[in-house]
This record gives C-alpha cells, structure tokens and sequence, in this order.
C-alpha cells in the first residue's frame, strides 16, 4: 500500500488557495524544488532552467483537472517538505525518507493515531514556541482526509502554566540525565582503579616468583662448584698421562720425518718429469687454441648467415599471415613474436578486506581510499561514482595524467582486494592469440570472487589489432547482450612518449576516460589504502535495468555535430552511463546530476573529434563541476593530451 489522497481531501483540496498552495511548494530546498520541476512539462518560449515559475503555476491552476500522476507529484511534494522540517525530523525520529514512508503509512491507515500524533506535535509546537502555522500547513496539504478533532487540535493552546510546567520538566529531564552521565564516568572510574589494583597484585606475585628462583639459583651455583672442583683434580690426572703420551708421539714424529725425506728425493725426480711433460702439453694447448680460434670465426660467421636467414623466414610468415589467418598462429609460435606482460596478485585474503555489502557503503569505501591518496573529497566521490556506474555496466576505465596508474590501482583494490592482475601492454604487439587465451583464463578466476585487470599502457599498440576479443567482450556487457560475467573489472592506463599512439576513437567508445591531472589534490602525504571485496548484491542492484526510466540523450542540449560524428557505440556507452550514474544517485537517495557524465564521456570525446571547437562546446553546457572545468581548461589552453 502507498500514501496517496483520499477522495474526500481531493474535494477539499480543489479549493485552497492558488497563492497558498504556492507557497507551501516554495517551501522545498532549491534542489528539490528543482528535482520536483523536472517532471512538469516543458513550456514554450521560455530557456532551459527559466520557465520554473510558470511551470509551477501551471501545474496548480489546472487542479481540477489533476491526474493519478498529479496527484503523486503532489504527495511527493508534501513528503519532501516533511523531510527537510527539523521538528517534524526529531519528533517522528526519522533517519531516511523510508523510514519516514513507514510512519506516514500508520497515519494513513488509522485515523486514531495520526490524531495521538497530532496532538503531541501540538505540545511540541508550542514547547517550542513555534508557529502552529508550519503544523497546519502540514496537514492540510496532506494527503489525509479532513477531520474535525484535528483541526480543533490545531487551534488549542496551552496555558502559560503549562507551557512553564513542561519547560521545567525538560530541564528535571536534562539534570537527570547530567547525573546518571556522572555516575556512569564514576563507576568507569571505580573499575578503572580496581583493574590498576588487579595489575599491582599481579606484580607482587611475579615479585614473589623472583624470589624464590633467585634463592634456587643460589643453591644451583654452589652444586656447580662443587662440580668444577672435581673437575680440576681430574684435569690434573689427565695432564700427566698426556706428557707421557706426549714423549712417545716425539719419537714417533722423528721416525716418519726421516722417511719423509726420502720420499721427498723421490718426488723431485718425479716432479721434475712431470714439469718437461707439462712444457709439451702447453705447446700442444696453444696450438689447440690457435686451431679453435679459427674455427670460431667460422662458427660466428655461420650464426651470423643463419640470423638473417631466420628474420628473413620471419617476415616472410608474417607478411603471409596478413593474407591467411589460419597460419598466423603456426607463424608467430616458430618466430620471435612480441607478448603481452601479466603479473598476477591474485591472493586469497579475503579475511583482510572490507566486505561491502551495500551501494553506501562500497561508494564510502572507494571515496577514503582515494582520500587517502592525495584526492581531494568532492572529487574522490565523484571519481567513486564514475567509477562504480563504469564497472557496474561492464565498461572500460581508462587513467590518464601522471598518476593514472596509481588512481587505476587504488580503485582495483578498493573493490577486488589483492585479486589484481598487471598486464603491460608492449609496443608493436600485433598478434591477438595470445591476449584472447589469457582473456578467456581472467574471465574463468572471477566466476568465484572479482578480478580487477589493469591494462598498462594500452596505447603502446593499436587495441584494434591486438584487443578484438576484448573489444567484443566490453561491447556485448555494455549492450546487454552477454552472460559474461560482471565481476571482472577492467581498467587501462594511457602512456605518453614518441613510441606511444593517440587516444584513440575505439578507446573512447568503450567507457570513461578520466583525466587524473584535473582532480582536486591535496598537498599531503599518501597513505595505504585498505584492500575492500565488493559484493555481487551490489553489483546486481546497479546492473538490473528492467525498473529503469529510459534517458533522453537530447535534453543534455549538446551540439549536433558530436552525436553525428560520435558513432553509434559511444552514444550508447553515454546512454548506458546516464542510466547507471542515476541508478547510483537513486539508490543513495540524493537528486541525480545531469551533467555527471560530462567530465569522464563527453569531453572525451569532443577533444578527440574537434578540438578546435572546444569553446562551442562550453557555450552549449550550462553547469559542469570543477574537475571538468578544470579539464577544459587544459583543452583550450592545449597543455598536453587527454
């Protein structure tokens, strides 16, 4: 069951009056006010953003002829203006607009208790010494039929005795309180001093322990003397029985003396036959050296021939493989082919990280580790929303800037722990074999848990030669026409130096690219982050569009000239974010952004089609964040690539 106006307060409703109805809508926050406006139709000869008022006045002057949808408009209006008033807030004791749902629903569905309710906010109201205005206006444009008891409620008010009563009452309650606060720091006290006495009763037992071990250690030393004591009288007798010993070894060591030099005239002779033998061997070496130099020259001029015989059978196999791509694999197994570099993290530590089960709680997680880094808080969430709606739609997250790559980890590890893999993409890689076998492996390992890859340096070769698996794999995510699983992130690094490619289009189209170097930084020391594990709850929330409201992509009021040269597949990509980006924004329970997707898709793209156009793109955008204005400005100013 939903709140929604009785038939009989549709009646009553009719006829208010225009100015009040009015001003009770005015009463919203602007931001709601706005998020409210979005729905009502747009009107005629008036800009973007300035036909508020007569869309409002619109709306109310046609009352009679409210619709369903109208009449939900306005119960929507009514329940934002009660969550945004701070009485109602700390009566009701309402933390989020569900909550708040839940109460208003009792109300609804039984009169008694909406009366009870009414009649305390009245006591409240005038403890206060607030204005029973705010309480009227409440009800009467809510969606609850009249009723007589209300509204004499509603004109009460309590005798100054009363209200003197209650006052003095709050106070007895806040002392109270004061006091129990004492007594609670009291007795945290008294159990802090009887821990202090337990310790000092367990030092005088170690103390006592000491004691009776230094008095056993004393009586061990003397049983120790006594030993050495008996030892020396031994070591006496032992001394004599070796000079005896000692006098037969001398006579025995003369006698093998002298037949030692005998055996040594032997040896001379032998020795000295033995150097003559050796004098012929090294002449027979050198000759043997002289010999093998030769035949190494021969060698090494034959490696040489057979060097150039090999790269020439190379590009042979690799020119023929551009015509038969059935032999390329053959070819590029019997040549030096270049291959991509993967290092693997994947480690099970899954009892070190983070579990985040909710949306709030993974954007929370993902917002303090890049806090952590240096990033600045405004921009770390919305690096943390870009982030979430990319991998949630199985979209590519490509990092430029000088600190692409450490941006790239810190969100990898925010949401996949240490189950990281490194590839580092090389240059000249022209072969997709080997990329499409370790592709088909990373997808297998997230089946069970999530895998974060990192691309480095993506731009080193062309993606649309080495990456076509990948490719297809990021389009059929992004297109809702792929099972593959969700849980395997994908992120890229963009490199620059004379050997590295442009950004280029098919880079693009397969998700943000967010400029690192157009963040908000803060000039502090970087700390570690904290490994997290997203849960596929989480994912599931985001990723299943079958309640989501289609996106216009014309009411961003973009230049025609981006969505006819973009192509197709980027149009879809922004599509698929906006819907995503304002997935994220509704299950947080904020307003969605309009210009979100600004900063990490479209600018993009502008600076690759025309560059030079760059200032009628700004003219056509009417709020953008700092982070893109940021990165226009390094447009126009041409500082650098993307």
């Amino acid at each position: 069951m939903q709140i929604g106006f009785t038939e009989e307060k549709k009646k009553a409703f009719i006829e208010f009056d225009f100015d009040e109805l009015r001003n009770f809508v005015k009463g919203l926050p602007q931001s709601d006010l706005a998020f409210i406006l979005k729905k009502f139709p747009k009107v005629n000869g008036f800009r973007p953003g300035k036909d508020a008022d007569q869309k409002l006045s619109n709306f109310i002057r046609r009352i009679s002829r409210w619709n369903g949808t109208d009449w939900n408009i306005m119960c929507e209006i009514w329940i934002l203006w009660t969550l945004n008033n701070s009485e109602f807030q700390r009566f009701l004791n309402f933390k989020t607009r569900k909550d708040l749902e839940i109460e208003l629903l009792k109300f609804q569905e039984n009169n008694d208790v909406l009366k009870d309710v009414v009649k305390k906010l009245v006591q409240v109201f005038n403890l206060a010494s607030l204005s029973l205005n705010i309480l009227r206006d409440w009800f009467d444009f809510s969606p609850y039929s009249p009723s007589e008891d209300i509204q004499q409620l509603l004109l009460e008010r309590p005798s100054q005795a009363d209200i003197y009563l209650r006052s003095r009452l709050t106070d007895l309650e806040k002392s109270i309180k004061n006091i129990e606060n004492n007594l609670y720091e009291t007795k945290s006290e008294t159990k802090s001093l009887l821990e202090n006495l337990s310790h000092i009763e367990k030092i005088s037992l170690d103390l006592n322990e000491l004691q009776n071990e230094t008095v056993y250690f004393k009586k061990n030393n003397q049983e120790t003397s006594n030993q050495l004591k008996v030892l020396e009288s031994r070591l006496d007798k032992i001394s004599l029985s070796a000079e005896t010993k000692f006098e037969e070894h001398t006579d025995l060591i003369k006698q093998l003396s002298n037949n030692v030099e005998s055996y040594s005239l032997s040896l001379g002779e032998k020795l000295t036959t033995l150097r003559e033998l050796n004098e012929e061997y090294q002449d027979k070496i050198l000759n043997f050296e002289e010999t093998l130099n030769k035949n190494q020259k021969e060698n090494d001029y034959i490696n040489e021939t057979l060097k150039n015989v090999e790269q020439q059978i190379a590009s042979a196999i690799s020119s023929y493989s551009v015509v038969s791509e059935n032999s390329t694999s053959t070819s590029n197994q019997n040549s030096n082919t270049v291959h991509i570099q993967t290092k693997s993290l994947l480690v099970d530590n899954r009892h070190e990280c983070v579990y985040l089960e909710t949306l709030g709680e993974t954007i929370a997680h993902l917002e303090r580790n890049l806090n952590k880094l240096g990033v600045k808080l405004q921009s770390a969430r919305n690096i943390a929303i870009d982030v979430i709606s990319a991998v949630t739609s199985g979209q590519l997250i490509t990092f430029t800037g000088s600190l692409g790559l450490e941006v790239a980890e810190r969100c990898a590890i925010s949401l996949a722990g240490n189950s990281l893999i490194y590839c580092r993409i090389p240059s000249g890689l022209i072969n997709s074999n080997h990329f499409d076998s370790v592709l088909d492996d990373w997808l297998y390992k997230s089946r069970e848990r999530p895998v974060a890859i990192i691309f480095e340096g993506m731009n080193r070769s062309a993606l649309e030669v080495y990456g076509l698996s990948l490719q297809r794999l990021i389009r059929e995510r992004i297109l809702q026409i792929s099972d593959a699983t969700q849980s395997l992130f994908l992120f890229a690094t963009i490199v620059e130096g004379p050997s590295t490619l442009p950004i280029s289009k098919e880079i693009v189209e397969l998700g943000p690219v967010l400029n690192t170097d157009s963040l908000g930084w803060m000039d502090k020391f970087a700390i570690k982050g904290v490994p997290g594990l997203i849960s596929e709850e989480v994912i599931e929330s985001i990723s299943s569009l079958d309640n989501k409201d289609q996106v216009d992509i014309e009411e961003m009021n973009l230049p025609e000239w981006i969505f006819s040269s973009s192509g197709v597949l980027w149009r879809k990509t922004v599509i698929t974010s906006a819907l995503f980006c304002n997935e994220v924004y509704t299950i947080l329970g904020v307003p969605t952004k309009k210009d979100h997707i600004v900063f990490g898709w479209i600018i993009p793209m502008v600076a690759l089609l025309k560059r030079e156009r760059i200032s009628e793109f700004i003219d056509s955008i009417e709020e953008v964040d700092d982070r893109s204005k940021a990165l226009i400005s390094l447009l126009v100013s041409e500082v650098g690539p993307l």
